[in-house]
């Protein structure tokens, strides 16, 4: 089995479609992404979009991640 693991995407669509790209054409059967994706990029729901559709059999949340959903939901940035 061939497995395409990822993370540390940022927001960095382009870059992460360019990977995928490359992956598709090398070919593998699952994805895994491990986290942090959002962050310094500024193409966060393109990046969501794509990591989703490669329904990923494990994707873990990165502290950006973590970071994100506390301060969503009024937690504070020191905090997280």
């Amino acid at each position: 089995m061939r497995y395409l693991v990822f993370g540390d995407v940022h927001g960095n669509a382009p870059a992460l479609s360019a990977v995928v790209a490359d992956a598709r054409r090398r070919g593998y059967d699952a994805a895994v992404f491990l986290g942090d994706l959002v962050g310094y990029y500024p193409y966060p729901c393109e990046a969501l979009d794509l990591v989703r559709s490669l329904e990923p059999v494990v994707a873990l949340r990165g502290n950006h991640d973590a970071l994100l959903l506390s301060l969503a939901n009024g937690g504070d940035a020191d905090a997280a």
